[in-house]
Order: structure tokens, then sequence, then C-alpha cells
């Protein structure tokens, strides 16, 4: 297999190559090309083909949000940014289908991909270029599968709304570049909504002395309190760096989910400390949590579950949690609580509840020093 990639940024094409297996580059081309000329892609398509000797398959890529995303309504947006916008989302499509499905050109069976985003099927707030950039491909990719069909050529679009990355929590490095990935990929390219859910519940080495024999004492593995604490603390810190970096106004919320665990109010023999609360933060942004109980996924055997329900205890739903992060999300009123996940019954009917245990008393002891030590500060 080989391929041919073209890109209007020469430093982004040298990226791909170099991020390519030694042994498989002289099997990919590059060439630096304006999408939106149609003679610069033709002469792309045929290069191309003369440098392989064949055209199998074609995929559209490239895409921008434009500058003005996310922040001027369409009476605001001036001609030039939306044919900045058309041209690299709608009329790159076009000159590719145009030039890549002449007769003769590709092989049969063949195959055009088409990339668009889940707004290629519904609106987006401030960002009318992109919408319309991105439903005019779906029309151009159903006229062109029907015009190609049967010539042995199929024209599909794919319109992903997750992109994966792969990160190691406890590496800052790896975050930095996750939400650095998150920010490229968003429509509006800021960071909205943050949550941090990774965790683990290994052995605990630091109480467990029994391994140490009569030797000197072995160090305790720290991978859960890097993975819990250090990996959520990094994840706040970049939070609060791009949060503080969006626009500002009615329709924006900047929202900080953690998810914990019942250890994290319970006290549970060897009960991680890393689940413990710190949900103070001092920045203008919406810190929540949700603790989940014994939630039923694929995580735990059908073994397990059944030794847990033979215990009595009952499963949450994992649509319970998903839920409630989203309810979270979307409701600016929520700020500084902290939920549980349940089973549904009579007193919690979605499947959570707000354990109403997240700060002192208002005129408590506890309270009026919390708050004295927090005005001291200034």
């Amino acid at each position: 297999m080989a391929a041919s990639i073209c890109d209007i940024n020469e430093k982004k094409l040298a990226a791909v190559t170099d991020s390519v297996d030694v042994s498989y580059r002289s099997r990919i081309l590059t060439q630096p090309v304006d999408v939106a000329d149609r003679g610069a892609i033709k002469s792309f398509l045929e290069g191309t083909k003369r440098h392989f000797g064949r055209v199998d398959g074609i995929a559209n890529i490239a895409g921008i949000g434009g500058r003005l995303i996310g922040t001027h309504p369409i009476w605001e947006i001036p001609t030039a940014e939306y044919d900045l916008v058309m041209d690299a989302n709608a009329r790159s499509v076009f000159n590719t289908l145009a030039e890549g499905l002449v007769p003769g050109f590709m092989e049969t069976p063949g195959s055009i991909v088409n990339v668009g985003s889940m707004y290629s099927v519904r609106g987006f707030k401030n960002a009318a270029p992109y919408c319309g950039s991105k439903h005019a491909m779906i029309g151009l990719t159903k006229t062109a599968a029907i015009e190609a069909g049967e010539g042995g050529i199929r024209v599909n679009a794919l319109l992903p709304n997750v992109t994966f990355v792969k990160c190691d929590v406890t590496s800052f490095e790896s975050q930095l570049q996750m939400f650095k990935a998150a920010k490229e990929n968003s429509p509006s390219h800021t960071i909205d909504v943050v949550v941090a859910c990774a965790g683990i519940a290994p052995n605990d080495t630091v109480f467990n002395v029994e391994q140490d024999g009569d030797d000197d004492p072995v160090a305790p593995n720290m991978l859960m309190m890097n993975v819990n604490v250090t990996g959520v603390l990094y994840s706040q810190k970049l939070a609060r760096h791009y949060f503080l970096r969006n626009p500002i106004g009615a329709d924006r919320d900047r929202c900080f989910v953690i998810f914990s665990s019942a250890a994290g109010y319970l006290d549970l023999p060897e009960g991680p400390c890393t689940k413990r609360r710190n949900m103070r933060f001092a920045v203008s942004c919406a810190p929540r949590e949700g603790r989940p109980r014994f939630v039923s996924t694929g995580l735990l055997s059908a073994d397990v579950q059944d030794h847990v329900k033979g215990q009595g205890v009952k499963f949450a739903d994992a649509g319970s949690a998903a839920e409630l992060v989203l309810r979270i999300a979307a409701t600016p009123s929520i700020n500084g609580r902290s939920f549980a996940v349940v089973p549904s019954d009579e007193d919690a009917p979605r499947g959570y509840i707000d354990q109403d245990l997240d700060d002192y008393e208002p005129g408590s002891r506890a309270g009026s020093f919390t708050m004295a030590s927090y005005n001291a500060r200034d």
C-alpha cells in the first residue's frame, strides 16, 4: 500500500512523513497543495497516478473552522470569512470529486471518502460558514455517489464527532498533547468541559507491611496516587489554562467534573486517600463531582458481579453516570456540588442524587474558620 498526501502547510506535511515508520516512507508521496485550487488538485492527482501507476481511493479530510467560529452570528460574518471556510471545506471536496471521478482515472472498484463532522447534519450557533460548508459536503457526496456508482466508484461521507487520543494521565506532557488535540479538533477551537475520570484501585502497598519481611521496608508503589491524584491535578491545571482563554458570555460555560468513587466519602478498610475530596478551586469555572457506587460494566466479569450481588449490593447503571455528566455540564447553576450515582429507586428515580455533603454549614465553627482563612489570603 502507498499513499500520496497533500496539504497547504509544508511543515505539517513533513511532520506526517516523520511520523511514518522509516521502512514505509518510500511509499509516501507529499506535495504542498491549495485544495481550493482546482488546477492544483488536478495536477496533484495526475502526479500521484504517474508516480504510483494507479489511484484506488481518495480521502478528502482537509477542513477548517474559520477565524470567527463560535464568536459571531451570521449577520456579523464578512464575505471573506465565508469564502475562506467554504473554499477549504466545500470547494475542496468539489474539486477532488470533479477531477477524481473523470471516467477512467481511478481503478475500479474504487472508493472516495469525504470527511465531515457531526455539524454536517446539525446546526451550530455562531458557526454559519462552518455548518454551511459541512452540509454542502453531504450534498456533494450524495450526488457524486449517484453519478459514479454505476461506474464502480463508491462515494461516502464519514462524520466523526469523537476523537480518541492516547494519554498517560500521570504525564503532564501527555495530558498537554491531549488538550491540544481537543482544542484543535473542536469546531470552536475552545475547551469548555473537562471530565477527569481516570482511576485505578490496585492492592495498597502503603499499609501492606507483610511484604517487607525482616529486611528493610520496600518502597510502596505510588501508581494509584499518581493516577488518582496527580493526574487530576494536571487536568485541573490544564483546564484552567484553556478555560481562562475562552470567550466569556452568557452562552458560554466552563465546567470541570471530577469522577471519584464512594471511597471518596466512606471510611473503608484500606480505602484510598486518593479519592478524598478536594473541590475548592479559585477559578471562575464550575467544579463539580460525580461518585459512582458499584456500576455494572464490562470491566467486571459475570462471576464478580454475581458475587457482589450475593452480598446484597445493588448495581447502579452506567447510563445514569453518563446522564449525570451531561446534566452537570449543561447546567451552569450546578457548582461545587457532589453527586452519587446509585441504583434507581423511589428516592433516586434517575439513578443519581446530590449528596448534600459539599461544604460546612454556614455559621458553623468549621465554616466560619474556613471562610476567614480563605479571605485572609487577600
